[in-house]
């Protein structure tokens, strides 16, 4: 396979449009492979969080400290305002 080489449109009309089509076939081939990552990406991390190391599942302990985060935050504001 060779190196890449970014296709540049020349302005002569000796190349009966092929050159343009090479470029929009490229761009089209760019973004499907750039879509194809991000969905692979966001497989990846999907799959992290699902399954992490599998001692603890990650959302649930998420979801548990921000509850608790939650919580002791009331707390403090409802200490806070009757102090006040």
């Amino acid at each position: 396979m060779g190196a890449y080489e970014r296709l540049v449109a020349e302005d002569d009309d000796s190349h009966d449009g092929k050159l343009v089509d090479a470029q929009h076939r490229a761009k089209r081939r760019r973004l499907v492979r750039e879509k194809l990552e991000r969905l692979l990406w966001i497989l990846a991390s999907v799959a992290l969080v699902s399954f992490g190391d599998g001692a603890y599942n990650l959302v649930t302990l998420v979801l548990h400290r921000y509850n608790e985060a939650r919580s002791v935050s009331a707390c403090f504001l409802n200490v806070h305002l009757h102090l006040c």
